[in-house]
């Protein structure tokens, strides 16, 4: 059964459209904006700024990912980020350019939370702390698109929040490579971490 003349039309049309795409692409700034287009558009997680210290997502991200995740020892209370959040309420509203704050950040795929990012942002030095990244393993979704999703949010909120668009420095603590194998192996929490500070 031969097709619809309006049906060959728009396979022709979509022909013609992926192959001047092709084209385009060979350009890095347009290959690079078709990459985060496609990524925003079809990315199954999502991310949220945690505003309010009774937000049912922090409570979940808390009790699910921080608690069980990070070693005790690692770790402040969950009781201390949540009156953070709730001071921060009332300084991100007055005292802005003066004193730190806080921010938390939640993903969640499917509406359930994978993922979390918890930083600390000093204005009078300019510089942004990550204390914890978080991401759960959750089936059909890459690790990448968690940490991804969560890093392009805490990326769009330096550029665009006024509390934060003085920051000039990144400042990150990971594990140590070796510590960490050596954690495998021993069972014990490394001794030792690594801080990378990043320029923006």
């Amino acid at each position: 059964m031969p097709l619809p003349a309006w049906l060959k039309a728009l396979t022709g049309t979509a022909r013609v459209i992926a192959r001047l795409l092709a084209v385009l692409r060979r350009v890095p700034e347009i290959d690079e904006f078709c990459d985060r287009a496609g990524r925003f558009l079809f990315n199954p997680v999502t991310v949220r700024l945690i505003r309010r210290p009774d937000d049912p997502d922090l409570d979940v991200a808390l009790q699910q990912l921080y608690e069980k995740k990070i070693p005790e020892e690692q770790r402040f209370e969950s009781s201390d980020i949540i009156r953070w959040i709730r001071d921060d309420l009332t300084v991100r509203r007055h005292e802005y350019s003066v004193r730190p704050t806080d921010w938390f950040l939640v993903a969640k795929c499917r509406r359930r939370v994978c993922g979390f990012v918890l930083f600390h942002y000093y204005p009078k030095r300019c510089i942004a702390f990550f204390a914890y990244m978080v991401i759960l393993n959750t089936p059909g979704v890459p690790l990448n698109a968690v940490s991804t999703s969560l890093c392009g949010m805490v990326s769009r909120l330096l550029k665009t929040r006024k509390e934060l668009k003085a920051c000039k420095t990144l400042l990150l603590e990971v594990d140590d490579p070796a510590n960490c194998d050596h954690r495998k192996e021993t069972g014990r929490v490394p001794r030792e971490n690594k801080a990378i500070l990043h320029a923006r």
